[in-house]
């Protein structure tokens, strides 16, 4: 079974503090960093000092409307063709740019590409 990739507590935390209110269905406590999810009720940044935990997904979608476009994909496969390091390509309005470093897999391409994104980029 596919298991949703969530953002880290440090990336939710960045995305509440550059304006990221969309409602969502998990979240990390403000005061000890634990995450949950909530199936019946969804927050978001507005209501409390809990971070709003959005996937993977909906923070790159999130980050479209800011003009920044995320492109994870494989860069080497070994042997037996499995995908052994993936690539991330950004892009801007007026730039792009190739995240560097070999990531072993997709969800931390994604991860250091929202985080560059983040920090960098708006």
């Amino acid at each position: 079974m596919v298991k949703e990739a969530y953002v880290s507590f440090e990336l939710a935390k960045l995305l509440k503090e550059k304006g990221f209110d969309e409602k969502c269905y998990a979240f990390y406590e403000y005061d000890s960093k634990e995450f949950y999810r909530e199936e019946r009720i969804p927050c978001c940044n507005s209501r409390s000092d809990d971070y709003a935990a959005p996937t993977h997904q909906m923070a790159i979608a999130w980050l479209r409307t800011k003009h920044i476009i995320i492109v994870v994909q494989p860069e080497y496969f070994n042997a037996d063709g499995i995908c052994s390091y993936w690539g991330v390509d950004i892009w801007t309005d007026d730039n792009y740019e190739k995240l560097q470093g070999d990531f072993p897999s997709y969800e931390q391409a994604v991860e250091a590409s929202l985080k560059y994104s983040l920090e960098n980029l708006i």
